[in-house]
């Protein structure tokens, strides 16, 4: 048995990565059997120059699935400012409401958070930003969605009943943002495993999730575990959203 080289946990000595936080280990096994396999002869002549040629191969497989992986945050920064312009809110069919039309400073606070998300992956590479900031929109949005149900069952005490509160109904412009963020989260923890050559399995993902989940970030001289920092972000844009003329209409 062996631990891991980053958390300590144990494991099998022929394990290349570790089931707990996802982490590449060094291939010791595999660096001493082909040690004493070219030192025996017993691999043939060509043993010691078939080994490096597979490790270059590898290496450039990995190579360029990471550069096919670092373009897709993009798509996702696009869903999510796309959706900000789309209806979230549909009044009687006659009326749709947009985060644009609820709150100025929410649709540039969903765009600047994502835009940064994006560069954090993309430019800086850095997973754990760009992962607490996919966090803060999933949090954003279960948030905004018990919002909206607190409304509709106050609607229904109103002056119009239950008349005035079928009429509410979500858009389909919810839909873009919830995969865009889903997606801006999937991201972030395949590109970290990908950085360390990790194989994209789920047991292995699910690790590293966790593990970027509860790094720590320091922003403004502040340490603090990354899901912090998406509860702060999310608590923000969920304070522009009650704040707004919009929501204060609506009661």
């Amino acid at each position: 048995m062996k631990s891991c080289e980053k958390c300590g946990t144990s494991m099998e000595d022929t394990a290349r990565f570790c089931a707990h936080c996802g982490a590449a280990q060094e291939e010791r096994a595999e660096s001493e059997t082909r040690t004493e396999t070219a030192s025996d002869g017993t691999g043939g002549g060509t043993a010691p120059h078939a080994a490096p040629a597979a490790a270059d191969n590898t290496a450039e497989k990995i190579a360029a699935l990471q550069e096919r992986l670092q373009t897709m945050p993009y798509g996702s920064a696009v869903l999510i400012v796309i959706s900000v312009f789309m209806p979230w809110v549909s009044l009687g069919r006659m009326f749709d409401v947009t985060i644009m039309d609820v709150s100025k400073g929410l649709m540039l606070g969903i765009i600047a958070i994502a835009c940064a998300a994006t560069f954090a992956l993309v430019k800086r590479r850095n997973y754990v930003v760009g992962l607490a900031m996919a966090h803060s929109f999933l949090l954003f949005a279960v948030a905004a969605f018990f919002k909206y149900e607190s409304m509709v069952s106050e609607l229904k005490h109103g002056f119009l009943g239950v008349m005035a509160s079928s009429a509410v109904s979500l858009d389909w412009g919810v839909i873009p943002f919830i995969v865009g963020a889903l997606w801006l989260t999937a991201e972030s923890v395949i590109l970290a495993a990908a950085a360390d050559g990790a194989p994209l399995e789920v047991s292995v993902l699910a690790a590293r999730w966790r593990a970027l989940a509860a790094s720590k970030l320091k922003l403004a001289s502040i340490e603090l575990p990354a899901w912090v920092y998406s509860l702060i972000l999310a608590g923000l844009l969920f304070l522009l959203l009650t704040q707004s003329k919009a929501a204060h209409m609506m009661h």
